[in-house]
């Protein structure tokens, strides 16, 4: 066996399906047992199956590896003898094979913060090769040592103190040149956007805004200048002011932006105005991806749909934009024409290739004709997700059976219908005559 020569190739394939995560993605047990027994059973196997078992890890079982690490009498994992830092082989060995680190609460709570401060002490930066971390701790300055490499491509935080990032942000900065994606989920505490500014390089942006952001002078110098290279940005907002999202916006209005997702609860429609104007002034050439969430409209009755619809206007200037998401959500929609909503659409951006349309209307859903309205409005359309009323399909009399006009190419749609009422045989029959290329459709 030892004798056999096989690809890596062909090796990590193997481990990939012998693979079974568990949430967060670490190895369940099974698994564990039979990459440990792949390790073992000839040296070709020991080094890919070694990786796969430490690739995604928590602090730890890498502290187990610790000279000194174990209980004290209070059942606390401590350094009970003191760490020799000429005894940490199989420390340096498995902990330089880990790419994702998982700090989560419930790992550590055991773990005394001595710990960490020791462990500083011989191996400030003990994870050289890792690429990414993800967070669930709000205070984690502890095992910021465990969360910094040269190599950090991407960071996500679940839930956690605002004040904290103060700290590790600018640690990144200094020491983290590939860091490119940065999630902040579930943030609580006062967030200074100042930290953020500071990482010129990042490509992708998820921030979640539930306290007031702090804006310094040193943010809006920051914003002068850079940072110039994001791509995505995905803003969720929960009853926050205006000021933070176009603070957001405007710290990356160098950035050629070509995916933009905004979620919001409530928001004004002249506050909608002012947001679809710096958006398009900033990126009308560059955004191709726009995905809008809107939640209650508060100066705006529910009956004014041109009114509405007319606060879209700025976005007609997005020229190359090829997907839309669109989710409207609340009393403020109840009585608004999705038809109108969807043709408004399709005029200003007849070459979509992929549309989202959803609501939770109960009055006042999408309907039959409006598979014929994504026929005639989008001929580039290869995906489609749209809500449906029911009751709109009817029965498979071919007179009532709208068809299509070109000879359209949607691949994929997703119909979400909020009712037990089962129409599937007419539905698939209208189905295959407007969209005769119809590959895939989920329910």
């Amino acid at each position: 066996m030892s004798s056999l020569r096989l690809p890596l190739e062909l090796v990590e394939e193997i481990f990939g399906h012998l693979l079974e995560v568990t949430n967060p993605r670490i190895p369940s047990s099974p698994s564990r047992s039979a990459l440990r027994a792949c390790a073992l059973s000839c040296r070709a196997f020991f080094c890919p199956a070694i990786r796969y078992l430490w690739h995604n890890m928590y602090p730890l079982p890498l502290l187990k590896l610790l000279p000194g690490f174990g209980l004290d009498e209070n059942g606390f994992y401590d350094i009970t003898d003191g760490l020799d830092s000429n005894d940490m082989e199989r420390f340096d060995l498995y902990s330089f094979m880990v790419k994702t680190i998982l700090i989560t609460e419930n790992s550590e709570f055991q773990v005394r913060s001595t710990v960490y401060a020791t462990l500083s002490t011989t191996r400030p930066r003990p994870l050289p090769s890792l690429t990414s971390v993800t967070c669930s701790v709000e205070h984690f300055s502890p095992r910021i040592l465990f969360m910094v490499s040269p190599f950090l491509e991407s960071v996500t935080f679940t839930r956690v103190d605002s004040r904290k990032l103060s700290e590790y942000l600018p640690l990144l900065a200094k020491e983290s040149p590939m860091l490119h994606s940065l999630s902040i989920l579930e943030a609580y505490g006062e967030s200074d956007l100042s930290y953020i500014a500071q990482l010129p390089q990042l490509r992708l942006l998820k921030l979640t805004l539930r306290e007031d952001l702090g804006f310094s002078t040193k943010t809006g110098r920051l914003a002068d200048r850079g940072p110039w290279s994001l791509k995505q940005l995905d803003l969720r907002d929960y009853f926050q002011p205006l000021k933070d999202i176009i603070g957001v916006m405007g710290l990356y209005r160098n950035s050629e932006l070509s995916s933009l997702s905004l979620i919001c609860l409530e928001k004004p429609r002249k506050g909608w105005v002012e947001i679809f104007g710096i958006l398009s002034s900033q990126w009308s050439h560059t955004l191709t991806d726009l995905t809008l969430n809107i939640g209650r409209v508060t100066d705006i009755d529910a009956t004014m749909q041109t009114s509405w619809l007319n606060t879209f206007k700025p976005l007609s200037s997005l020229k190359n934009l090829q997907l839309f998401h669109l989710s409207v959500h609340g009393v403020t929609w109840e009585n608004t024409s999705c038809e109108m909503i969807i043709s408004d659409i399709g005029s200003r951006w007849p070459n979509l290739t992929d549309l989202k349309f959803l609501t939770d209307s109960s009055n006042n859903q999408p309907t039959l004709t409006s598979l014929t309205s994504l026929s005639s409005c989008f001929p580039q359309l290869k995906r489609a997700s749209i809500s449906l009323d029911p009751l709109s399909i009817t029965h498979n009399e071919s007179s009532s059976i709208p068809t299509s006009n070109v000879d359209h190419k949607l691949e994929r749609i997703t119909l979400v219908i909020r009712s037990t009422v089962d129409r599937s045989a007419s539905l698939a029959n209208h189905l295959d005559r407007i969209f005769p290329h119809l590959k895939d459709v989920s329910m």
